[in-house]
């Protein structure tokens, strides 16, 4: 179900979220900023967020980490840097 698919992305529950459309709509009202190029930040926000999750999984796998959900993070750190790459590579930018 495509409702289902949009709320429930990996491990964050989008539930009653607004879309990227609206969220960017938000945002450029808000902050007065132009959203045209804002590929470039979703890269580098997905790259990050792979780094840090990496970071507390390869803890847990050494079995140092305060967080034990850290263990169940590799595929999530993959995949954002997946997402990251693919967006970066197809991006207009």
């Amino acid at each position: 179900d495509a409702a289902e698919d949009r709320t429930r992305k990996g491990y964050v529950d989008y539930a009653g979220m607004p879309d990227r459309a609206a969220l960017l709509e938000h945002y450029a009202k808000v902050s007065g900023r132009d959203v045209g190029e804002i590929d470039y930040y979703i890269v580098l926000a997905r790259f990050k967020m792979a780094i840090v999750l990496e970071g507390g999984y390869a803890r847990a796998v050494k079995g140092e980490a305060g967080n034990p959900k850290m263990a169940h993070y590799g595929d999530v750190v993959l995949q954002s840097a997946a997402q990251a790459a693919e967006l970066a590579r197809t991006t207009s930018l």
